[in-house]
Order: structure tokens, then sequence, then C-alpha cells
């Protein structure tokens, strides 16, 4: 079992092709996170292009755990898989569309920190309406 790393989210991401969306979901997130984290990313038997891509990402790097399925397991088993290999306190689980924003994961943390009774964040933007991206 993995050592736990108390001041440390462990973001999961499951991707089966969709390089495009995936790059520039990891892109969003190397740029806009300073809160510590590790990428433990699952990949449901991708195409050669994202795989490759997704094997360029965990090279060398401590920071990215890659599972590799050899076959498409659906999102809730090759999650899950992600989630046996977590060890952080807190956990995010993110699809591989999301564009992560400025300080994004050090407010959702102070959220959940900032009451005992929170279990759980979920944020939504979707639809944002007449506000920025950022906002």
């Amino acid at each position: 079992m993995r050592e736990m790393n108390e001041s440390q989210c462990d973001i999961i991401i499951v991707v089966w092709n969709q390089l495009t969306a995936t790059r520039k979901c990891v892109d969003a997130i190397e740029r806009s996170t300073h809160y510590p984290y590790r990428l433990i990313l699952v990949d449901n038997n991708s195409d050669e292009y994202t795989a490759e891509y997704l094997n360029g990402l965990a090279r060398g790097r401590d920071s990215v755990t890659l599972i590799r399925n050899s076959e498409n397991m659906g999102f809730i088993k090759a999650a899950n898989q992600g989630l046996r290999l977590a060890a952080s306190p807190y956990v995010c689980l993110m699809n591989n569309d999301t564009v992560a924003t400025a300080g994004w994961l050090g407010k959702m943390v102070a959220l959940a920190e900032s009451d005992t009774g929170i279990g759980l964040v979920n944020p939504k933007s979707e639809s944002p309406g007449s506000l920025s991206l950022e906002e």
C-alpha cells in the first residue's frame, strides 16, 4: 500500500481515446493547479496515439501513475482501479474533457476543510452563463 501524503490530492482521470481533450485537460491541470497533486491516469485501451501520449506523461515522473487496461473496462471499473491506488486524504475524480482553472483544487480543498460535515465537493460549471471560465 502507498504511504499517505497528508498535503496532497490524487487526481484520477479515466481515458478512452479523446487525445485532444485529454491533452487540454492535463495541460490545464499542470498550468492551473498549485495545490500538491498526483495524477492517476487509467487508460481504457485507448488508440495508439492516446496511449503514446499517456506513456510519455508517466515516463520518468513520480507525480504521474498510469494504469493501462488491455480492454475497455468501462468508466466505473476504471475509476475504481484509480481509487484503489489513491493514497492521499483528498481524491478528485475528473473527466478527461474537463478544463481546470487557476486555483481550482486549492479552493475545493479549502471548502472541504471549512466544515467537518463536508464529505464531498462537486463543482459544476457546464453552463456558467455570463461568467467567464475563470470566474
